[in-house]
C-alpha cells in the first residue's frame, strides 16, 4: 500500500496510468479524483485495503485517534462503515 503522505511526492497520481484505478479508489482526495471515485461502482468504493480490517474493527481501530479519520477511512472503509 502506498502511504498517503508519499503519493503527491511521487506524482503517481499523474504519470502512472496503470495505477490510476488503484489511486482513485484509495487516494481519491490526494489525487484530486473525488469525481472519478464517485463514479466507481459502490462495490469498488466500499472495500477494505487490508484483510485484517474486520479484526481491527472489532478491536476498536475505527474509533482510535492514533490514526487520522482519513487513514481509517482509506485503510478500512468497509469495516469502519465509512462507505
Amino acid at each position: 500500500m502506498i502511504y498517503l503522505q508519499n503519493v503527491r511526492k511521487s506524482n503517481i497520481c499523474v504519470w502512472q496510468k496503470v495505477y490510476r484505478f488503484i489511486m482513485v479508489k484509495n487516494c481519491a482526495k490526494t489525487c484530486d479524483a473525488c469525481d472519478e471515485f464517485a463514479r466507481l461502482p459502490r462495490r469498488a468504493r466500499c472495500r477494505d485495503a487490508f484483510k485484517s480490517c474486520s479484526s481491527w474493527s472489532r478491536n476498536g481501530f475505527c474509533h482510535q485517534t492514533y490514526y487520522t479519520i482519513d487513514e481509517r477511512k482509506n485503510f478500512c472503509r468497509k469495516s469502519c462503515k465509512t462507505c
